[in-house]
């Protein structure tokens, strides 16, 4: 009796617990276009939601003709900012029920709809499908995306991606161990280092000239703000230059890293001052036009390379105990890096340096931290899966092997000595 009242309660919580979220990730919007397809034909009718990037949603004429998606970015953040984005107005406006931002919902969560039909009823009824999009996310029963917007901490955060209670799926999982390294990882050069550090001598000269007039700039920055940070990466530069490399290359552990910085005099402080400080400025230099652009998507490298190394931790002690652990997942490795210039003629060896996860569990332990319920992956590629499942650092106590649908005797293996 006391068996039977026990499972009783249990599925008794089960019923009574909330649905999860449905996390599905491919790896590019034109798969997940095939699933959503599949699912438009199942008798199923769930509420969907698709997150792309403003490449995919902006219809901001102004916006979408930028080459460059962190440009793209910072260009769409200004407009809505300073309310000249009538196509991100009309959305805004769906709180005060406006007919076109209404008629663009209510089409879009009573119907399942790819990342194509969400650009075209947002065009259409010109209410921006980009924020319109990001929107359903909250309120969807399955969320479809790729998955570096997953995978990536940076990405996932700026999306609103929730994970805690989701169920993830990864379709075409056999891409994922690559993928996991390469969203947390990052190289530089000293041309990217001389770059950042021109720039914010060029914006602290441009602040104190604000400030002598009082002409408005960067509200957040200081000239003097800006001026220790150029010094910081004048010191960074000093330090990677003095590095001795070879072409060949030098890997050290993940460690070395906090102390090439440290020789820099870029400790847990400047570092959280450097991130405070390049997030306004990259987003300053990016509205001013394409030659600020590419100076200021030189400073989104190093803002995301800090973020990286040194997280968002409040804590002295939080810091040092992470900071271990994530060391033994990556590797410095540091080189003199041959850049062609000039259509292939001129040639410039610069010194690099390269901090790589060599660790795909490093992320997938990420997605569990942050609350993901189940993780399932699917490919028809994964065999054997225990190297893979080692390799991403989680259990899977559930797997599905099927055999190949073609048998041993149809086929043969055999190595061609010489050719025709």
């Amino acid at each position: 009796h006391t068996e039977t009242q026990a499972q009783t309660e249990n599925w008794d919580k089960l019923l009574n617990s909330p649905v999860p979220k449905i996390i599905y990730a491919s790896r590019t919007h034109s798969q997940l276009s095939q699933v959503i397809r599949e699912l438009k034909r199942t008798s199923y009718r769930p509420k969907v939601a698709v997150i792309g990037s403003r490449e995919q949603l902006c219809i901001n004429p102004q916006v979408s003709r930028e080459t460059n998606n962190s440009v793209k970015m910072h260009r769409c953040r200004a407009k809505v900012l300073s309310r000249t984005c009538h196509f991100y107005n009309n959305y805004d406006k769906s709180k005060d029920k406006s007919a076109q931002a209404v008629a663009s919902m209510s089409l879009i969560e009573s119907t399942i709809m790819d990342i194509e039909d969400i650009a075209a009823v947002g065009a259409k009824n010109r209410v921006c499908p980009y924020y319109f999009a990001r929107d359903l996310v909250n309120s969807a029963d399955i969320i479809f995306m790729p998955y570096n917007y997953l995978l990536d901490p940076k990405s996932r955060k700026s999306n609103n991606v929730p994970l805690n209670d989701t169920v993830v799926i990864f379709d075409e999982a056999h891409n994922v161990e690559r993928l996991c390294e390469e969203s947390v990882s990052v190289e530089f050069n000293c041309s990217d280092i001389k770059s950042a550090k021109s720039t914010m001598y060029d914006v602290t000269q441009k602040l104190s000239e604000a400030e002598v007039t009082g002409t408005e700039m960067i509200n957040e920055v200081t000239s003097q703000d800006t001026a220790n940070d150029a010094v910081s990466f004048e010191n960074l530069e000093k330090v990677v230059e003095d590095l001795r490399m070879t072409e060949e290359g030098k890997s050290q552990p993940g460690s070395f890293i906090y102390q090439l910085l440290g020789e820099a005099r870029i400790d847990l402080d400047r570092a959280r001052t450097l991130i405070s400080d390049l997030g306004p400025v990259t987003a300053y230099l990016h509205n001013k036009g394409q030659i600020q652009s590419s100076h200021a998507l030189v400073l989104d490298k190093f803002l995301h390379f800090f973020k990286m190394v040194f997280g968002d931790f409040s804590k002295e002690r939080e810091f040092f105990t992470v900071s271990e652990t994530v060391s033994h997942n990556y590797r410095v490795f540091t080189h003199i890096e041959t850049v062609t210039k000039g259509g292939g003629v001129a040639t410039t060896a610069l010194k690099s340096v390269g901090y790589w996860c060599f660790n795909p569990g490093y992320s997938m332990q990420d997605l569990v931290r942050n609350g993901a319920q189940s993780i399932v992956l699917t490919s028809g590629t994964l065999s054997p899966m225990q190297p893979i499942a080692s390799e991403l650092d989680l259990p899977f106590p559930v797997t599905l092997e099927n055999p190949h649908v073609i048998s041993s005797k149809q086929f043969l293996v055999a190595g061609l000595a010489n050719g025709p």
